[in-house]
């Protein structure tokens, strides 16, 4: 439905463009999808057969790009990554059959932004082949979009993927992105994609790209209407408001005259993108995150809507963005908080997000319409009505999606409100390629000795006649479920049966009951005196909790009112002096306790405010069912000059007869422009509940000095106790009291911006019936921001806490001592006219990290890079069963990271440093024998550190000790990268070299136990142009490539390589150029003691036609003679993939240009392995570009 309505809404854009107009070009369309492990990174595929330098996506975000070739990071050195150009070009060039992956995160831009960067510069060089000339229209060229002022691009591409043992396969893929004008009234945007899996933004970035959305907007003198991604926006009531991302269409008209009323409305009708939930999040002391989001039944992996979430610190609205308060992992759904937000264990979060979960889709239904009657002169109405009417259900077809059983409607149906669960297990046929792990039944005796049914995963090919079962799992906490996650070893994540009680996990499936809701709210407005208001709300809510059970007791109907009175600031004089402003509001609101709405209707921190509980936004479920909620408040606000301000508050809340709590507040404020400034805060709230008596005092104050002075201090003061009774007896768990105080001082001369913080605090909680010294705190801060007016930038920030608990508490009540350091840094610098380039980065700070699970997710040939091999003939994948594809579309896994249910709290440390001499640079005039001698040499030095550890000695990780880095036991992964190059003769064409040394050393303590991994490599390469159409080449290297696995055997080796490789590449004709690149290998592996000789001998003719046509034939034959026993990786590695004895490889490349709009390409590769069956892949497209 939601595709016909793109369609339709495309159709009525097109419809009225009469005449043609040339279209824009665009890059050559790339394989764009998301790397699973991490969703929030978008990965391409760029064709390699095209001339470098490649087209890349505009709009990378530095630092965040990492080049593949052929599976594995490719050597910085090799390539130049241009962002401004959007180009990736590599020295020397890549092979044609070499497969070349860019992962990247994306800045996000405004739609008119990009479509204006993607008109001008994005036209591939002109050696390109696929850049025709448009110098002139193509005859008979028809363009739909002429005569009207539209910015687009996009494409469409039709193809057909196939190979041997796998069916040929027709794939599509449609991108459009229109925005402009149809006429002088009306303007269209429009971004419309055949896409089917929803593609998750990057979560680190303040603003979403509005490309992340598909939808059609028109814009016309009537209004406005949205046809798919939209976002339902109704917050004219605290009763019906509603903010949801939905898919489906949107209409909100202009104001408009209606008799004596201005009219304005708005209707919706969409489907949700998921559900809504919130959530509060028990913060850890020193823990920046990540903390993970659940979805309503406890869920841990869900998938979180991009752009839905609402996060609340302490009551305060947080930015999104790594330069902000947090970023979030909408795949993962896991939030980080940034540095500048220092969480501790009284930090209040709040998170509000929608969810992905079960498969039948929920609807809404809204209108809203208000309308301003009888305007005075200065246009504010006497007189304003409004009505918003809300429906939000489960689909009718709940029973088919969920693939109900007559059984499971029966027992739906007869549930009422209670939760249902049904059988997670599905008997399925055997399949060895399955993307869910498989079980069979087995019997073990129970707790009280009868037999018990429990279900095993399949470690090898069942019978014949023995059932195979899909079993899905529920989590249900800790002690209350049989099974536990286990199968580290298996592709897939499996359970293992533990015992009654002693694990997490059930299999059993809780039935969603599918439910509907509905909201009216009336609300009106008068003045009945200049600067007075009163406003009124009504609104009754209607809840259906289970659509199934037609005659029980599963519906509900409430109502809720609010009546609210409040001035303008009045002029107030005393003995005829100005005396300022007095400002007054008095509410009184109602609630029944089965009154709901869809959003809170009350403040994140209302639970606070009125001494409920110390968090939280709704009551609790017990204290609300206990009768109707009502609220009575009075403020008034004395501002006696413009500067200054006193407010009192007064409240009262009532819960049936189960709950009381009066309120009081005052407050003073004092802000001139220049000077001193100054406000407090006085709160003093008691509360009775059955026979629990409360009083809650608290105190804020603040002084700091405004203007424009060099040196601004500031302190800030907070008191809080909280008295918690049983009657008139001794002190409750949940009392405490705590002060703090937090001095800051700023420094702000011309070019440097330097802050300077502290903090103390003391805590006190009940114990043994009194409040005693519980813990202590102290912090400390400094920032610093230098911008000169040269090649230098720096910033650096780090904020340092330590917390200690008294004995009693660490003891009684499992508190821990905790430090926090949170350290980020940057330095970009240059001097000698660049001869000297240096980046340094540095970021640390404390936070939690699951213990990974690696899978391998079947995708297809289109996204697959690794191929699975039966090698013990069990009919089962084991994960070191997957190896690397050797030719491009051979694979159809992807490899992937599956998080652990628990979080471990860690040090995470990322620093990177690169370094480039370029002494040439360093005399004036590049002509003279200094300049040429200085320019002999180039030097580039890199090294990369990333280290996530639980090591206790947190000074010595932040430092960089290499005691504290990689070390068993303590860290979850750690990797260190290494590189120096050396370029000889760089600024010379005829000759040159390069040197290069490059180290890796990782590990990683994954769930099926320890991985680590050495690699280094020592390389030396010559080249000369003997002529302008002919180069040779040279290259030699040794290799030491060592890998030690604890779960797989065919993953540990020792493999010394020695390679030698020519290469000569020659222009036979302008049209006609051949490269051949042979090459010789030892290797020997110490671990297994088995050698390798490799010999292979690759050829490649390419032929081209200038802006037109290229063609490209590659052909290779190797051998491998093979000494010892080798399998899974060990075998790819010794090998380069191509197996023991003799193996040949062809394949064709080729791409044609019809047109300026049309162009089509080709890809075929053969494999014939010296022990198996000739494998066959090919890939025929056509593209149109908009």
């Amino acid at each position: 439905m939601m595709r016909l309505l793109l369609w339709i809404g495309l159709v009525l854009i097109c419809s009225g463009l009469m005449q043609p107009i040339g279209a824009q070009d665009q890059p050559p369309v790339s394989d764009s999808t998301l790397v699973f492990g991490d969703l929030t990174t978008q990965r391409d595929t760029i064709d390699a057969f095209q001339p470098s330098p490649y087209p890349i996506p505009r709009y990378i975000r530095p630092s965040s790009a990492t080049v593949y070739v052929n599976g594995t990071p490719a050597d910085p050195a090799r390539y130049t990554l241009d962002l401004r150009a959007a180009t990736l070009a590599f020295d020397p060039p890549l092979a044609s059959d070499d497969t070349l992956v860019i992962a990247y995160r994306r800045w996000p831009l405004s739609a008119t932004a990009r479509s204006q960067e993607e008109t001008e510069g994005q036209r591939p060089p002109a050696d390109q082949i696929a850049d025709p000339d448009t110098s002139a229209p193509a005859p008979g060229a028809y363009d739909p979009f002429e005569g009207v002022r539209l910015q687009r691009s996009g494409s469409i591409s039709r193809g057909i993927v196939g190979g041997t043992q796998r069916d040929a396969r027709l794939e599509s893929g449609l991108r459009l992105d229109l925005e402009g004008d149809l006429t002088d009234e009306v303007s269209v945007r429009a971004t419309l994609t055949d896409e089917d899996t929803p593609i998750q933004p990057d979560g680190t970035t303040q603003r979403l790209s509005e490309f992340d959305r598909v939808f059609i907007e028109i814009d016309a003198p009537p209004g406005t209407a949205q046809l798919g991604d939209v976002e339902a926006s109704f917050q004219q009531s605290p009763f019906a408001s509603y903010d949801r991302l939905l898919q489906g269409g949107q209409l909100r008209s202009s104001t408009f005259s209606a008799g004596p009323a201005q009219v304005q409305a708005q209707a919706v009708g969409a489907v949700a993108r998921g559900l809504f939930r919130r959530q509060e999040i028990d913060a850890e002391d020193g823990v920046q995150g990540p903390y993970r989001l659940r979805g309503r039944e406890g869920e841990p992996f869900i998938v979180i809507t991009a752009g839905s979430e609402r996060v609340f610190l302490d009551g305060e609205r947080l930015e999104r963005g790594e330069s902000n308060d947090y970023v979030i992992d909408y795949a993962r759904s896991e939030i980080t908080f940034t540095a500048d937000r220092l969480i501790t264990s009284d930090r209040r979060i709040t998170v509000e997000f929608q969810y992905t979960a079960t498969p039948f889709t929920r609807s809404l239904l809204g209108t809203e319409a208000d309308a301003a009657l009888w305007r005075r002169s200065d246009g504010s109405a006497r007189l304003e009505v409004g009505a918003t009417v809300l429906r939000e259900a489960d689909g009718g077809d709940f029973a088919a999606a969920l693939g109900l059983s007559p059984e499971d409607s029966t027992a739906l149906a007869n549930a009422g409100t209670s939760t249902v669960t049904r059988s997670g297990a599905t008997r399925v046929e055997f399949d060895p390629e399955a993307p869910f792990v498989q079980y069979r039944r087995d019997t073990v005796a129970g707790p009280d000795g009868t037999p018990d049914t429990i279900f095993v995963a399949l470690t090898e090919r069942p019978d014949e006649d023995e059932p195979v079962f899909r079993v899905q799992f529920t989590r249900v906490g800790p002690g209350q479920g049989s099974y536990q996650r286990g199968g580290a070893q298996q592709n897939g994540i499996a359970y293992t049966y533990v015992g009654p009680g002693q694990g997490r996990y059930t299999p059993e499936r809780p039935l969603p009951r599918p439910q509907a809701q509905r909201v009216v709210d009336l609300r009106a407005a008068t003045e009945p005196w200049a600067g007075w208001r009163l406003a009124g709300n009504w609104a009754q809510s209607r809840v259906d909790a289970n659509r199934f059970a037609s005659g029980q007791d599963t519906q509900t109907q409430a109502h809720a009112y609010r009546i609210r009175l409040n001035t303008d600031p009045q002029p107030l004089s005393v003995g005829g002096y100005d005396a300022g402003t007095l400002q007054a509001q008095a509410t009184r609101a109602v609630r029944q306790a089965q009154f709901e709405p869809f959003e809170r209707g009350r403040s994140v921190e209302f639970n606070r405010r009125w001494n409920v509980e110390r968090t939280g936004a709704e009551l609790p479920d017990t204290l609300q069912a206990q009768g109707r909620e009502s609220i009575s408040e009075i403020t008034t606000t004395w501002a006696p000059t413009d500067a200054a301000a006193l407010s009192g508050e007064w409240g009262r809340l009532s819960v049936g007869q189960a709950f009381r709590s009066t309120r009081w507040q005052g407050r003073a404020q004092y802000a001139p422009q220049t000077g001193l400034r100054g406000e407090y805060t006085g709160t003093w709230i008691e509360s009775a509940r059955s026979e629990e008596q409360g009083r809650w005092i608290r105190q804020t104050a603040r002084l700091a000095r405004a203007g424009a002075e060099t040196w601004r201090p500031a302190l800030d003061g907070r008191f809080e106790r909280r008295m918690q009774r049983a009657g008139a007896g001794a002190l409750q768990r949940n009392s405490f009291q705590l002060w703090e105080v937090e001095p800051r001082l700023t420094f702000d001369p011309a070019q440097w911006t330097l802050t300077a913080q502290g903090g103390l605090r003391a805590e006190q909680e009940e114990a043994e019936g009194q409040l005693q010294p519980a813990a202590q705190a102290w912090q400390a801060g400094l920032s610093a921001d230098y911008a000169g007016s040269g090649a230098t930038r720096f910033q650096v920030e780090g904020r340092y806490r330590t917390r200690s608990v008294r004995e009693f508490f660490r003891l009684n009540r499992q508190a821990r001592d905790s430090e926090t350091l949170l350290v980020r840094a940057e330095l970009a610098t240059a001097a000698a006219q660049r001869a000297v380039d240096l980046d340094v980065s540095y970021q640390g700070q404390t936070e939690r990290t699951p213990t990974v699970q690696e899978t391998f997710i079947r995708v297809g040939p289109e996204l697959g890079q690794f191929v699975w091999t039966d090698a013990n003939d069990d009919g089962i994948p084991q994960i070191d069963e997957f190896i690397p594809e050797t030719t491009p579309g051979e694979g159809e896994y992807i490899q992937s990271f599956v998080p652990s249910d628990s979080l471990v709290p860690v040090a995470n440390v990322q620093a990177q440093m690169q370094l480039r001499l370029d002494p040439g640079r360093v005399w004036d005039d590049a002509s003279s024998p200094v300049a040429r001698a200085l320019s002999v040499v180039q030097s580039r030095s890199e090294a990369r550190i990333q280290e996530q550890t639980e090591s206790p000695n947190l000074w010595g990780v932040y430092l960089l000790d290499p005691r504290e880095y990689r070390q068993p036991g303590q860290t979850v992964n750690g990797q260190l990268d290494l590189r120096q190059t050396l370029d000889l003769f760089p600024r010379r064409s005829r000759a040159g070299g390069t040197l290069e040394w490059t180290q890796r050393r990782r590990l990683d303590d994954r769930s099926a136990g320890l991985q680590e991994a050495f690699q280094q490599a020592w390389s030396a390469t010559t080249r000369w142009r003997p002529v302008r159409p002919w180069q040779v080449q040279l290259q030699a290297e040794t290799e030491r490539d060592r890998s030690t696995s604890e779960a797989f055997e065919s993953r540990s080796y020792d493999i010394r390589t020695w390679r030698l490789q020519p290469e000569s590449e020659i222009d036979l004709t302008p049209a006609w150029q051949l490269q051949v690149r042979p090459s010789w290998a030892q290797k020997t592996d110490r671990r297994g003691t088995r050698r390798a000789t490799v010999w292979r001998a690759p050829v490649e003719a390419t032929w081209r036609r200038a802006r037109q046509a290229r063609l490209s034939a590659q052909a290779e034959v190797a051998h491998i003679a093979l000494q010892g026993d080798a399998q899974g990786r060990a075998l790819f590695e010794l090998t380069d993939g191509r197996g023991a004895g003799t193996s040949y490889l062809w394949g064709l490349r080729g791409r044609y240009v019809f047109s300026d709009l049309l162009q089509g390409s080709l890809r075929y590769n053969g494999r014939a392995p010296a022990a198996a069956d000739v494998i066959h892949t090919f890939e025929v497209e056509l593209t149109a570009t908009f």
